[in-house]
């Protein structure tokens, strides 16, 4: 989460973050990563 909250702005409210620049910053930051750690990032941000 720490990595996922500093790219988009840690003092930024999460109603305005978009589901795009979500989806960018996770591909960014995990986009070359196996499978199963994909996943696992994915799921901790949208918990």
């Amino acid at each position: 989460m720490g990595k996922t909250a500093e790219r988009l702005g840690e003092a930024r409210p999460l109603a305005s973050v978009a589901d795009d620049e979500i989806g960018e910053t996770l591909e960014l930051l995990w986009g070359t990563s196996a499978v199963n750690t994909w996943s696992s990032r994915r799921a901790a941000v949208l918990s």
